[in-house]
């Protein structure tokens, strides 16, 4: 989870107090969704829960999210093996063999095996591969830092708009700041005054 608190700091996600007046700012410059997808993973690490994450899953993350995050279909793809976790091909032991003849090794009766990994309501492990999950979603070429441009580039683009001077909410902002609280009130509660709601 490394870089993605390093990318959380570099556009201030970090700095809690200035989460309100940084959203609004992004609103106009269309950059919104990704600035509001870092504040709630930023939150979500220091304040976990699985609702939280799975708010985060459904709104940024998930193709129909209504808030989906600029993120190649591989990227999310990869996203979800993490969380659910894969087959994994076994054998029956004792049915594998050297095969003397051909000199290759030849496997046993295949089995196929779900693991118990993987997300589980309350589980133990969701935190580790919620983290992972998310530092995926900055680390891949398809994710947030598609072709490491997110720090040459992106960057910039948000400390221009938080320098622009606050201006009078318009209409759409204030619309679209509505319907951010309403797609993350299911899964932060009462807590969106954090995210900058």
């Amino acid at each position: 989870m490394e870089k993605f608190l390093r990318v959380c700091q570099a556009i201030e996600v970090d700095l809690v107090p200035n989460r309100a007046r940084n959203l609004r700012a992004t609103i106009p410059k269309m950059l919104y969704e990704t600035y509001l997808y870092l504040i709630c993973g930023h939150d979500f690490i220091f304040f976990p829960s699985d609702n939280k994450f799975t708010g985060l899953v459904k709104v940024f993350i998930d193709p129909g999210g209504e808030f989906h995050v600029n993120l190649s279909s591989d990227c999310v793809e990869k996203i979800h093996e993490i969380l659910q976790g894969k087959d994994i091909g076994v054998s029956v032991e004792g049915t594998s063999f050297f095969n003397n003849t051909s000199g290759n090794y030849v496997p046993g009766q295949q089995v196929n095996y779900k693991p118990t990994g993987g997300l589980r309501q309350g589980g133990v492990g969701n935190y580790n591969l919620q983290t992972k999950a998310l530092e995926y979603s900055v680390n891949i070429s398809g994710g947030l830092d598609h072709n490491n441009t997110f720090f040459s580039r992106q960057v910039g683009q948000f400390k221009l708009a938080f320098a622009a001077a606050p201006a009078t909410a318009s209409a759409i902002t204030e619309h679209t700041l509505g319907e951010m609280r309403r797609a993350l009130t299911p899964y932060w509660g009462g807590n969106l005054r954090s995210l900058g709601l």
